[in-house]
């Protein structure tokens, strides 16, 4: 075991026990488990053992906790797409009786979908779109304005309610 490796895991064990309360104030309210949110940091830490030391000798758990925080946010970010996608597919499908195992499946169906019929801009704006970023924040990433962002995402949808996913 490198040495990095063996430091993080020190790092990890020393502050654990502040992160998974950290972790669990996160979480209240939602349905993501601060167990499943440490163990995602956990990963993270990991594989990412010399940027981890650097930002704690920088930070010291102020960089743990940003670490937790942003962690949480992909996590959120993952739920709400996975939501959105199920949303948009059943205001279009309701009629339709389609059995997925996983609303992150139908998730990867409305991408690809979107990847095959749209340009690139179009089908990564609508990821960020189903990923829960607002209009604003699509145009700022994007380098476009709120209302090109508003319109592409409308005709891929308008598209999604006429076509057959599954055909």
């Amino acid at each position: 075991m490198d040495s990095q490796r063996q430091i993080v895991i020190q790092i990890w064990d020393e502050h654990y026990q502040t992160l998974y309360f950290y972790a669990g104030g996160l979480t209240n309210n939602t349905n993501i488990s601060p167990d499943d949110l440490m163990q995602e940091v956990a990963v993270k830490m990991l594989k990412n053992c010399a940027k981890v030391v650097v930002g704690y000798q920088k930070s010291g758990i102020g960089y743990l906790m940003m670490m937790v925080k942003n962690t949480f946010i992909d996590m959120l970010r993952k739920e709400i797409a996975a939501k959105k996608a199920t949303d948009i597919f059943l205001q279009k499908q309701s009629s339709q009786k389609v059995e997925l195992d996983d609303a992150v499946e139908l998730y990867r169906i409305l991408i690809a979908a979107t990847e095959t019929r749209f340009d690139k801009t179009s089908a990564t704006i609508f990821a960020y779109y189903i990923k829960g970023y607002s209009y604003e924040e699509i145009g700022q990433m994007m380098d476009m304005s709120k209302s090109t962002v508003g319109t592409k995402i409308y005709r891929i949808k308008q598209w999604i309610s006429t076509t057959n996913l599954f055909d």
